[in-house]
């Protein structure tokens, strides 16, 4: 029963304690409990957004519509490329149209690890993404930390497949 369990033990259960040391002595920042790695989460989920944003030129409405299975690689002239596939609105009277961004392999890196985040969450509430559907916004890439249960944020399960952009 994780509820009688201390954040030390949880942390040593799940095998963190070694990342959560890391991160005091990179960043000087302490995870001592559940609303810490809340936030430590929710302050990865943006700076991988803002990468998104730098290493592909993508605006803000469309990086946060991003799904879990939004990458594509392809390669050219013996050369591999990658591709951010996702739904563009950058037409405001047109409806919402599939689009693709070119990008480096530093936002592919930040999309991966904002992909490993969501996997934890999505796998927390029972309901993990399927094949690999660029355009299926049920999954995406930026679900809300709230979902985890931790920090003192909501723990509800998602009822619908449209859950709130973090």
């Amino acid at each position: 029963n994780h509820a009688s369990l201390t954040f030390e033990e949880m942390a040593l259960e799940y095998g963190l304690e070694t990342y959560i040391q890391d991160v005091e002595k990179r960043f000087g920042y302490s995870i001592t409990k559940l609303g810490n790695l809340s936030r430590w989460l929710s302050n990865i989920q943006f700076i991988c957004n803002q990468l998104i944003h730098i290493f592909s030129g993508m605006r803000k409405s469309d990086a946060n519509r991003q799904t879990v299975n939004c990458i594509e690689t392809f390669r050219y002239n013996g050369r591999m490329h990658y591709r951010i596939g996702g739904i563009t609105t950058k037409l405001e009277a047109a409806p919402s149209k599939p689009a693709k961004w070119i990008t480096s392999p530093q936002g592919i890196k930040a999309i991966e690890i904002a992909r490993k985040i969501a996997v934890v969450i999505y796998k927390k509430q029972g309901d993990m993404p399927e094949g690999n559907n660029l355009y299926n916004d049920d999954y995406p890439l930026f679900i809300a930390i709230g979902y985890l249960g931790i920090g003192g944020g909501f723990a509800a399960n998602r009822v619908s497949k449209k859950p709130p952009y973090s």
